[in-house]
């Protein structure tokens, strides 16, 4: 867990500190940044395995509990922002108690089995190899995937939320986020065109939304 304002005396520059800890969170400093000077406190939690952050097994259930830990020990908690996976592992956490007053979740997939199901078919596993892909990652988890689909996180989708999500994005499919949005009635979906699954956290437009959410 890094808070940007504790960390800073540790670098040379808040800029410098933003863009160490946007790296070992999987996010970009385009994002950190302007939430600082609209004068929100940012925690950022490592995701393990993911971006810079050290680690050997990136499993969406643990950054779900740590995302659950660090609120306990910073709750209040106001607003919670996710992109891709990590918007996962927040819904994760929702269904399993964390409260907060909105949420912000970019091109992210609300289920675990589409989610495996579409990087395998992207790096090339063959069709009749999927099931023990998938099987592979339950055992891994300790937990049937089920669990991480929408069906079982439905309880947590209790307050407001944002999606965003370019509809050509070729990561995850914009199919994910509207998804999510039909299966949470206070939820607003804006489609973001032309930024794909990454640029999307630098777009101009996303930040401002970010930040008025």
């Amino acid at each position: 867990m890094r808070m940007v304002q504790e960390h800073q005396a540790d670098y040379p520059s808040q800029w410098a500190a933003i863009k160490s800890i946007a790296g070992k969170i999987g996010c970009v400093p385009q994002t950190l940044h302007p939430l600082l000077r609209a004068g929100f406190q940012v925690t950022a939690t490592d995701n393990l395995a993911h971006g810079q952050s050290t680690g050997d097994i990136a499993d969406v259930r643990l950054w779900g509990q740590g995302l659950l830990a660090a609120s306990q020990a910073l709750d209040p908690i106001h607003a919670v922002i996710r992109h891709s996976a990590g918007s996962a592992a927040s819904l994760y956490a929702f269904a399993h108690g964390l409260q907060v007053d909105a949420s912000v979740h970019i091109a992210g997939p609300p289920s675990l089995k589409r989610m495996a199901t579409g990087f395998a078919l992207a790096h090339g596993l063959p069709h009749d190899e999927i099931a023990a892909f998938r099987a592979g990652l339950e055992a891994q988890l300790g937990v049937p995937m089920a669990e991480m689909d929408l069906p079982a996180l439905q309880d947590g989708l209790r307050h407001p939320a944002l999606i965003l999500h370019d509809p050509q994005d070729k990561e995850v499919p914009f199919t994910e986020s509207l998804a999510l949005h039909e299966a949470w009635s206070l939820s607003q979906l804006v489609s973001v065109e032309g930024v794909g699954h990454r640029r999307i956290l630098r777009a101009p437009e996303v930040i401002a939304m970010v930040i008025a959410a």
